[in-house]
């Protein structure tokens, strides 16, 4: 999909949560947010800092992440995905004003999910894939939240 494409439908799923009574996400919006630019002295994309979250802690994330995209109707999760170095990438994007530290209490889920043909506002009968679900927790103890999404 063109980018428009995908704005649109990002527009379209942020719209269909207002309708199904979800409260709208806070925070940057991760389409519409500047991403920061490679500096020279940026290290190379093996160098880059991963997120380095248990299994336990992602399931933990999966599970709150799963029970956000319950709330959207006529919508059927196909996958909820783990990257470390993208997670940490758009950990990055989305809080770059944050240290390490800070960063390592975020992470990024991508969803891969389908429409069904009752759809009055996404595709119907349609996928879509990379949705970000951006999720926070308080500290190494405190539960995943759920902050924003988008593409």
């Amino acid at each position: 999909m063109t980018r428009i494409k995908w704005s649109l439908a990002a527009l379209a799923l942020t719209f269909a949560l207002a309708l199904a009574g979800c409260a709208a996400p806070s925070g940057p919006d991760p389409v519409n947010s500047p991403v920061p630019e490679a500096s020279p002295s940026a290290p190379a994309e093996s160098e880059m800092p991963v997120h380095t979250y248990s299994d336990e802690e992602v399931a933990q994330a999966k599970e709150a992440a799963e029970a956000e995209f319950a709330n959207l109707t006529g919508c059927t999760l196909v996958s909820m995905d783990y990257d470390p170095q993208r997670s940490y990438e758009a950990a990055v994007q989305y809080r770059p004003e944050a240290g390490e530290a800070e960063l390592n209490n975020w992470i990024v889920l991508f969803a891969t999910f389908t429409t069904d043909e009752n759809q009055a506002i996404l595709e119907p009968n349609s996928t879509y894939e990379d949705y970000m679900y951006i999720l926070h927790r308080d500290g190494a103890d405190a539960p995943w939240t759920v902050m924003d999404g988008g593409f």
